[in-house]
């Protein structure tokens, strides 16, 4: 009877997306959040809009980046 190989899979991250995950999540979401809570006077309000704006954030540079092309 022969044993089974497990493969190991080793995923690597690289520095610069940590980066950008920390500062469109910090910078940006606590930006968003202080800005809805300062219009709007309500905490659920500043939260949604942190939420949904950091998203849209994300979303934008996903659409930005697929959308750039090399140019020789």
């Amino acid at each position: 009877m022969r044993a089974k190989t497990n493969p190991i899979v080793i995923y690597t991250i690289e520095a610069s997306t940590i980066k950008k995950i920390v500062v469109v999540d910090l910078f940006f979401g606590t930006g968003i959040y202080y800005a809805a809570k300062i219009i709007s006077a309500s905490v659920m309000i500043g939260m949604i809009s942190s939420i949904a704006g950091t998203e849209g954030v994300k979303r934008f540079q996903k659409r930005k980046n697929r959308d750039r092309k090399l140019v020789k």
